[in-house]
Order: C-alpha cells, then sequence, then structure tokens
C-alpha cells in the first residue's frame, strides 16, 4: 500500500509541474491502484499442482520385461524333476529297475549345471512293458504341456523311415538331422523321442552322433542340455529268456539280475539289423543308460486295469480286473502277458 501511495505523489508532483487536471491524476492513481489489487488477488489464489500421490487416476502401469517361455525355464524343470520318481512310481507297473535307473540319470543331468554331454537313454524290453508309456511320463513330469509341449519332439521310424522304400538313407540323414537342429533351437531342454529304432534303415542313427557326442557347441547350437530317449524291442528275446529261466529256478522277480542284462544290450544291438546295426552312437558309447524292461506279469496286468477303470471312475472289483486279465495272452508257462499291458486300454471300455 504504500507503494501506492508513493506513485501518486509522484503523480501529484508531476501534475504540478505539468499543470496536469485533478481527474487525470486520479484516474492514473486508480489504474496503478486496480493493478496492483488484481496482482495481489492472482498470488493469493494461486495453487500449488497437483503432486502424483494426489491425483485421482493411477498411474499407467509399466510393460513387464520379456522373458523367456515358462515352460523352458529352469525353475520350472526342477519342479518336475523332484517327483519325477513319484510319478512313475504311481504310473508305471513290474518295472522298478527301470523306474529306478530313470529317475536317477534324469536328475543327475538336471542337477549338473552344464553337462559335458545331453543324456542319452535307451529302452528296451518286449511290447507293452511300458518303455512308450515311460518315455511319456517324462515328458509329462518335465513339460507343462506334457508330450504335447512344442519342446517334445516324436519320430516313430515306422512311418517315417521305413527300409527299401524311394527315399535313399542320404535324404533320411538330411531329413532328421535337419529336425534335430531345428527343433533344439526352440528350447536347450529339448526332449527327443525316436520310437521303434529297430525298424530304421542301418546307417541312419549315425547322422545323430554330432549332437549327441562331447561338444560344446555344434554350430551355433549346443545341445548338451537335451534329452534323447530311443525305443526299442531289440534284446527283447534275451530279456524273455532270461526272465522265464530264472522263474524256471523258483526264484522272484526282485532277484532277477538286470545289471547284467543291460550290460549285454549294447552288444545285441550293434549286431542287430536296423538302427542300431554297427551303429556309431553305440561304438563311441555316447548312449548314457541301456534301459530293460521286464516282461509283464499277471498281477502287473491287473494293476494296469484297475488304473485304466479308475480314470473312467467306473465301479470295479477283483471279479473285474481277473475278467480283463482273462482276455490277454499268456506265454505257455503262464509266467508273463505276451502283449504286457498294451492292449488293456480297449479292455475296460465296456465297464466305464
Amino acid at each position: 500500500m504504500k507503494s501506492i501511495l508513493k506513485w501518486i505523489l509522484i503523480l501529484k508532483s508531476l501534475a504540478a509541474v505539468y499543470s496536469l487536471e485533478p481527474f487525470t491524476i486520479f484516474a492514473a492513481g486508480s489504474a496503478v491502484t486496480s493493478l496492483f489489487i488484481a496482482t495481489v488477488s492472482i498470488f493469493n489464489n494461486r495453487r500449488e499442482p497437483p503432486s502424483p500421490s494426489s491425483s485421482s487416476s493411477p498411474p499407467p502401469t509399466p510393460l513387464p520385461p520379456p522373458t523367456r517361455d515358462d515352460e523352458c525355464s529352469e525353475e520350472y524343470f526342477k519342479d518336475g524333476i523332484s517327483y519325477l520318481k513319484q510319478d512313475l512310481d504311481t504310473n508305471v507297473f513290474g518295472q522298478d529297475f527301470a523306474i529306478e535307473l530313470i529317475a536317477y540319470v534324469v536328475r543327475s543331468h538336471f542337477n549338473i549345471k552344464y553337462p559335458q554331454a545331453p543324456l542319452v537313454m535307451s529302452f528296451h524290453g518286449p511290447t507293452g512293458t511300458g518303455k512308450n508309456h515311460v518315455s511319456k511320463r517324462v515328458a509329462e513330469t518335465l513339460f507343462k504341456n506334457g508330450i504335447h509341449s512344442k519342446f517334445v519332439h516324436h519320430k516313430i521310424a515306422t512311418k517315417e523311415y521305413i527300409r527299401n522304400t524311394k527315399h535313399s538313407l542320404t535324404e533320411f540323414k538330411t531329413e532328421l538331422s535337419d529336425f534335430i537342429e531345428k527343433k533344439s533351437k526352440l528350447c536347450e531342454r529339448s526332449l527327443f523321442i525316436i520310437d521303434e529304432v529297430e525298424s530304421m534303415p542301418e546307417g541312419l542313427t549315425d547322422v545323430l552322433t554330432p549332437f549327441l557326442d562331447y561338444h560344446d557347441k555344434v554350430g551355433d547350437q549346443d545341445y548338451r542340455k537335451s534329452i534323447f530317449i530311443f525305443l526299442s524291442s531289440v534284446g527283447a528275446d534275451m530279456l524273455i529268456d532270461r526272465f522265464v529261466n530264472h522263474y524256471k529256478n523258483e526264484k522272484t522277480r526282485e532277484t532277477v539280475p538286470l545289471k547284467d542284462m543291460a550290460n549285454l544290450i549294447p552288444t545285441i544291438a550293434y549286431n542287430s539289423p536296423g538302427g542300431f546295426k554297427n551303429s556309431k552312437i553305440i561304438s563311441k558309447a555316447l548312449i548314457s543308460a541301456y534301459v530293460p524292461f521286464l516282461p509283464l506279469e499277471r498281477k502287473h496286468v491287473k494293476q494296469c486295469a484297475e488304473k485304466e477303470l479308475r480314470k473312467c471312475n467306473a465301479e470295479f472289483n477283483n471279479f473285474t480286473t481277473e475278467s480283463i486279465a482273462n482276455q490277454l495272452i499268456y506265454d505257455p508257462n503262464n509266467y508273463y502277458s505276451t502283449q504286457g499291458c498294451k492292449t488293456i486300454p480297449s479292455k475296460v471300455g465296456i465297464y466305464c
């Protein structure tokens, strides 16, 4: 306010000097006063801009950082490995040795942060003893989408690599090599299941040697964390003969020398017609574990039937499982089912 009075006095002095009219002096003073009041009013009514915390609308949520596919993460695999043995015990019958061996080598492979080579298992045994079933259980426990995972790859030799066809061995080798290379790029923990190896042309498995060998990389790809499972009936006759002789000597299934049988399989496979014949993956010792599957007895067939009946929530008793078991064919001594559990699913439909 003192500033206003000061300016009015200045204007009066100027009026006195230049003989200005009183009205002019009053108008000028009023203008100065109005300007000052307006300025004060604006200043007093000024508001601070709202802080982010007092804003009514929340700030935008930042986009999450890109991540790898959960199904291919190390954390996911660790969860699956922890109950692989339990899953096999629950879903596989009569193959205690195979379950122990498979659970052990898979767990060992995953416990090594930087394995020197892929895990390569070869399952051998008669039809219906659980080779294919176990390979699927491995996939189910290791991958979120199980056997249907985009990281699980299944080849059936009788469908894709038929011997004595117009396709040459070179064409088969190129296709199989390109397949492994392409699919492995999806996930370093890829699972490859190659079924009915005995039906593959001789020499075809040699193309797998670089992928299974002790290499840091093949090209620009590291295959050392992958798993390969071969399924074959090679060695089945030896396993059946030794199993029968063991029972004829009134010994139990638990005392069958399966470790000795497993040690015989590489020699038998190497000299048998098919994909393992003179194979480099055998001669170079690239198969981590040969897993023998014993013939299944009647009690195992009943266990398979019971599991299938539970799947469809059927009511059953011992008479039901006995009736199903009676429909299967057994060896002359009635020691084992010649079809294992392979045809059980087709037998239980009437009870569901």
